[in-house]
C-alpha cells in the first residue's frame, strides 16, 4: 500500500511540474509506465502465498499469464495480474479492466448474462464505457445476437463501426467456465481460462 501511495504521489508531482510547452502530459501513459517499471507485486505475492484461486488469461500476442482472484462480491470477481492490472468479470462476463490499453471502465451486460446463463438464444444490448486517451469516458452501444453452440454460447455484437464475437463455455450449472472475450480496440480479445 505504501509503495502504491508513493507512486501516485510521484505521478501527481510529475503532472504538477510538467515542462510541456502546452502544459499537457499523457497521464495515462505516465501511470502505465510507472506500473510497468515498478509493478505493485506485493498484493499479487500476498494472494499467491494465501493460495488464492488462479486462472490463466492471454491477450493479443502476449504469453499467457496467471491471474489471481483479488476480490469476489455479488457476482463480480476481480482478477489481478502480476503487473497489477485487473480484469473484473460479472458472472463470468468481462465487465471492466484497469491498467490495460483502451481501458474498459465499465459495462452494462446484464441482458447478455441472462441469456448466456439460461442457454437461450436472443438479442441483447451492451453498453461499454471506455476511458479515452484524453481521460474522458466514451460510451458505446452494441446490439448482440446470442446463440447456443455445441459447448456453450456465442455472442455476436455490433455497433455502427465495431463488431466482435465472444464465445463462452459453460459448466453444468450454466456458469461461464472459460471464454474468449473482446476487451476493446486497444487490447482485442482476451482468452480467459478455467479457475484452478
Amino acid at each position: 500500500m505504501r509503495r502504491a501511495t508513493l507512486i501516485i504521489a510521484a505521478l501527481i508531482a510529475l503532472v504538477a511540474c510538467s515542462n510541456s510547452p502546452t502544459g499537457e502530459i499523457n497521464a495515462a501513459g505516465a501511470v502505465l509506465a510507472a506500473f510497468r517499471d515498478n509493478p505493485p507485486v506485493t498484493r499479487y505475492h500476498e494472494l499467491e502465498r494465501a493460495g488464492a484461486a488462479a486462472r490463466e488469461m492471454q491477450w493479443a500476442d502476449q504469453p499467457p499469464i496467471t491471474t489471481l482472484l483479488e476480490n469476489r462480491q455479488a457476482g463480480y470477481a476481480t482478477w489481478l495480474t502480476p503487473a497489477g492490472a485487473t480484469l473484473t468479470l460479472q458472472n463470468g462476463v468481462l465487465h471492466s479492466t484497469r491498467a490495460l490499453p483502451a481501458r474498459l471502465a465499465a459495462s452494462e451486460i446484464s441482458d447478455s448474462i441472462g441469456l448466456i446463463r439460461a442457454r437461450r438464444a436472443g438479442r441483447a444490448d451492451r453498453l461499454h464505457s471506455f476511458l479515452d486517451s484524453n481521460g474522458q469516458i466514451v460510451t458505446r452501444t452494441y446490439r448482440c445476437a446470442i446463440t447456443p453452440t455445441s459447448d456453450g454460447m456465442s455472442e455476436d455484437c455490433r455497433s455502427l463501426d465495431q463488431s466482435f464475437i465472444n464465445t463462452y463455455q459453460l459448466d453444468a450449472a450454466g456458469r461461464v467456465s472459460q471464454s474468449r472475450q473482446w476487451a476493446g480496440p486497444g487490447i482485442g480479445y482476451i482468452m480467459i481460462g478455467a479457475v484452478r
